[in-house]
């Protein structure tokens, strides 16, 4: 869209001002007289700082690493914790799916109440994120920013019985907990898995570990380039497994409440990441 405003009354000088996309504006000046005025004058501005550009940046892969690091340390907190009271995990579901042919045939005692729960909660909310990804830009800054608010609302809403209304957590209401757990973690690995980092998957640990240990650059140097897909999957098996040790030391010393805090809290420090991380863009330059 193109607007012509008369510069000074002067019907022979007009500026042009037309806006691009996101958020660029383009401000070119015609109507001078080459000869007489001089070459003709085109002022660009670039309108990128606007806070439009800024929500609808959308973000490089190499930005999103060190945030997928922290979510699948937190992944490793709330798993331990949330196994350790309600006997079934909130993003590992293949241990889940497992647990119900088990209690399906009566092999082991499962709560398959929190079993079958977990499961569909998951696949319902990976499933929705995930498409609503797919639509507005899975790397789209405003959609992972608010992914992530979400997910701490949630575990916000799991903080609060954790600490003062724990029978709200052994009771018969145990299941809206476990769907509020997995929710979360199904919006956070409907995320992970678009985000053009297939080497943190934030959930799972089978195959990335046997991606790791069959990496065919397995004893390269760690400053080695043809390293680096493997430096990453180091880190992140690293990130889930101490996860689950800190998980199980705050479930068995502090209470879950202080897991649960501490998931939160390290799920904070990755939208805080992602709040000032590089666009695809920057990264281009």
């Amino acid at each position: 869209m193109a607007t012509k405003i008369d510069e000074l009354g002067d019907p022979g000088l007009s500026t042009e001002l037309s806006r691009g996309e996101a958020g660029t504006c383009h401000l070119s000046m015609t109507g001078i007289d080459l000869e007489k005025d001089g070459p003709s004058q085109h002022m660009i501005c670039d309108g990128n700082i606007g806070i439009r550009s800024y929500l609808s940046a959308v973000l490089a892969p190499a930005s999103m690493r060190y945030p997928l690091y922290l979510q699948s340390f937190a992944t490793g907190v709330l798993d331990a914790t949330t196994y350790a009271d309600f006997g079934t995990f909130a993003s590992n579901q293949t241990g889940n799916t497992i647990l119900v042919t088990l209690a399906a045939f009566n092999t082991i005692p499962v709560t398959l109440q929190l079993t079958g729960v977990s499961l569909a909660s998951f696949v319902v909310s990976a499933f929705i994120a995930g498409n609503i990804g797919h639509r507005v830009g899975h790397r789209t800054r405003w959609w992972l920013l608010l992914s992530n608010c979400l997910q701490n609302i949630i575990l916000l809403g799991c903080l609060i019985p954790s600490f003062w209304y724990q029978d709200f957590m052994i009771g018969p209401h145990q299941w809206v907990m476990m769907m509020c757990f997995a929710c979360s973690a199904g919006v956070q690995v409907a995320m992970a898995r678009h985000v053009g980092c297939p080497e943190i998957p934030t959930a799972m640990l089978s195959s990335p570990l046997v991606d790791y240990i069959t990496d065919p650059h397995l004893f390269r140097r760690w400053s080695d380039p043809r390293a680096s897909a493997r430096n990453r999957r180091t880190i992140y098996v690293f990130s889930i497994i101490s996860g689950s040790f800190l998980g199980a030391a705050l479930h068995r010393h502090a209470g879950k409440g202080w897991a649960i805090a501490a998931a939160i809290l390290v799920k904070l420090c990755m939208t805080a990441i992602i709040a000032v991380a590089k666009s695809q863009a920057s990264a281009d330059e």
